[in-house]
Parts: structure tokens; sequence; C-alpha cells
């Protein structure tokens, strides 16, 4: 009597293992995704540091903030898009100025409601997100 032996994997086999395959990419780009948003956020910060920084020295010349500008023309004092290079995520504007206190904001590119994404930094360098 003859006896198969059987070689290679069976349907089931097969699709359970690409159901898996599945699972494991969805878990990992959910966390690729939340991984880059941070990144984002933090340029952002950093990006509104560099802007604040710029205000100061525009404060030490004129003794003001008023007439300062970040709108991303040739007088702006620094760019108005975080990352300064590639594709824009934040929006950077100088929100409030006085003479004497500033408030700066990145908003998500492509405009929209905040929804907790917003992030302000004010002449004492207090972050809120909005």
């Amino acid at each position: 009597m003859k006896t198969h032996e059987s070689k290679g994997y069976t349907l089931v086999e097969l699709m359970v293992v690409v159901a898996l395959i599945g699972i494991v990419a969805s878990i990992a780009i959910v966390s690729y995704i939340a991984i880059m948003d941070e990144t984002y956020r933090g340029q952002a910060i950093s990006d509104l540091n560099v802007c604040s920084m710029e205000l100061g020295r525009y404060y030490e010349n004129d003794y003001t903030y008023v007439g300062a500008r970040i709108d991303g023309s040739d007088d702006s004092l620094c760019p108005n898009k975080s990352p300064a290079s590639g594709a824009a995520q934040f929006d950077l504007s100088l929100e409030a100025a006085t003479a004497s206190s500033f408030i700066l904001q990145a908003t998500p590119a492509g405009g929209g409601a905040c929804q907790g994404k917003c992030i302000q930094l004010d002449a004492d360098n207090t972050i809120r997100e909005l």
C-alpha cells in the first residue's frame, strides 16, 4: 500500500499566517504614526523656541515686540512653518505682540480646529497646549 506524504502547507495554515502578519502590521503602523506625531510636535516646540529667541533679539533692538513679523515674508524673523524644510506639519504665527509680551502659536498645517494639537509659547517661555 502506498502512502502519500504531505509536502507544503495547507490553505488554512497560509491564511493564519497572512492574518497574523496583517495584525502585526496594523499595530506597527499605528505606533509609527503616533511616534511621528510626537516627533513633529517636538520639532514645533523647538521651532517656537527659535522664534522666541529671534523675538528677544528684536526686543533688544527696538524695546518692543510690536512690529515683529512671523509670516514667511522677507521681513519675517523666523520661518512660519515647522519643520522649516520639507512638508509643513505646523504653521507658526505671532498671535499677539505688545510692548512687553508676545504669544507664538503652532497650529497643525492645513487649518482646522486645534483639538489639543495647537501649541502656544509666550514671552515667559510658558508652553500651553490648546
